[in-house]
């Protein structure tokens, strides 16, 4: 079967009602391979596929059973779309990454039999990613200048395993482009240009959290950031798994270790100092810092404002614990974390209390109430309705914030579909005499 692109189908079945070729699509002859979708107008049922051009069109490829019964009906209705071209193998990957998003293979809408297989078992391309990292670390990429309503449409690559963004990273850098009033201390974001041939758009490979970053700040209202374009050229025969690696290679670890100076280590200090010389780090009761002290951590030491808030809990944090031993001759108690294998506390005193009440029926679980949710207690059950949670503080601030803590655990019990369970809280022991 021919296809004469930009004119009429010659051959072309009765079933298909409607057809859509892209306006700005090269003359079929001149494609190598292009990715089309099938969709049955009445069910709305699909198939995808990649076609490999050689001057003759085949309609699909598709060994389903139900498919090709419709598919040789005449009185079926059908719309042939061509959404994507390029070369063969970068098209088997786009073809990949397609119907894995939606689980083809398992997805009653999707008369896919598989999730697609991407050409070629080969070893990753190493030399064409690390030549594309040469190429951006020496400036042979041209850079564009993006405002707000073009970085927004720009979707990313994950590259990491976990595909989590991180809203504290997200706001220290928000932060710093608002206190520079410019972007010009940010990486540029990295682009594949034109991923994606019939909107021309392009897909991010590295600057995920600057974008999201720069989106956030107030500066991002007027003012824009910069971006590096990677030709469809250079990258258009990497796969996925390569484009994730190239990904990776766009955040590698510094050539010299260094450690910078941690928060533990600044509150310990901060605090001697206020001890020795009286004048306080901060207004307890405002929460304002001390000029001085803030022009300290945030210029000297480049802290962001998420390490100041960790800072100031810190103090506080070591104020309350040197004032019950004051007063009542009191310490806060900690306890070791962890778990072994067997599920047992490495902590003694937590391992007894474990013991205590697991028995036949009730779980008996023992967590931080900084991390407590209602997810990881239904989660860790096994089947028991009756479940008794032992629950320790790291510090005295995850005490004061424990009977809210709690009570919205409570308040979720109900909503889901929980209500058998009966959840059974005590806390250990947080202040003990300084005598022992």
């Amino acid at each position: 079967m021919r296809m004469t692109y930009g004119g009429s189908m010659s051959n072309q079945p009765k079933q298909i009602k409607e057809r859509i070729i892209p306006h700005n699509m090269p003359e079929i002859n001149t494609l190598e391979a292009y990715m089309y979708k099938i969709i049955c107008l009445v069910t709305n049922k699909w198939y995808l596929g990649v076609h490999k051009e050689n001057d003759k069109l085949y309609w699909h490829s598709s060994e389903n059973d139900e498919f090709n019964k419709l598919w040789v009906n005449p009185t079926s209705k059908f719309k042939y779309e061509i959404l994507e071209w390029g070369t063969y193998k970068h098209m088997t990957t786009r073809e990949h990454e397609e119907l894995k998003k939606v689980d083809a293979k398992n997805n009653p809408m999707s008369w896919n039999q598989s999730n697609g297989i991407p050409l070629g078992k080969r070893p990753p391309d190493y030399d064409t990613i690390n030549k594309i990292l040469d190429n951006i670390k020496n400036g042979e990429y041209s850079n564009v200048t993006l405002y707000k309503n073009k970085v927004e449409t720009i979707k990313f690559k994950q590259s990491r395993l976990m595909q989590v963004i991180s809203t504290r990273k997200i706001s220290d850098i928000a932060d710093a482009i608002d206190k520079e009033l410019s972007t010009d201390k940010c990486d540029p974001l990295v682009l594949l240009e034109e991923y994606y041939p019939e909107s021309g758009g392009s897909l991010g490979v590295g600057g995920n959290h600057t974008k999201e970053a720069f989106l956030k700040s107030k500066h991002a209202q007027h003012s824009p950031i910069d971006a590096i374009l990677i030709p469809r050229k250079d990258y258009e025969n990497l796969t996925a798994n390569e484009l994730r690696l190239l990904g990776h290679g766009l955040n590698p670890n510094p050539d010299v270790e260094k450690t910078p100076t941690g928060v533990d280590d600044i509150v310990s200090e901060l605090y001697k100092g206020q001890i020795q010389n009286g004048i306080d780090v901060f207004n307890t009761s405002t929460g304002r810092w001390n000029v001085d002290v803030k022009k300290y951590l945030v210029d000297t030491l480049k802290f962001k404002k998420s390490h100041l808030e960790k800072i100031k809990l810190g103090l506080k944090n070591i104020i309350k614990k040197n004032h019950q031993r004051m007063v009542a001759g009191l310490v806060f108690k900690t306890y070791g974390e962890g778990h072994y294998t067997d599920g047992s506390c490495k902590d003694t005193e937590l391992e007894e209390y474990r013991k205590k009440y697991n028995t036949r029926g009730v779980t008996s679980l023992v967590e931080k109430s900084s991390s407590v949710t209602l997810g990881r207690i239904v989660s860790k059950a096994n089947g028991n309705d009756t479940i008794h949670i032992c629950i320790w503080h790291i510090d005295p601030n995850n005490e004061e914030r424990w009977p809210t803590i709690k009570a919205g655990i409570l308040k979720q019990l109900k909503w889901f579909d929980n209500s058998k369970k009966q959840i059974k809280f005590n806390e250990m022991d947080c202040w003990v005499s300084d005598i022992s």
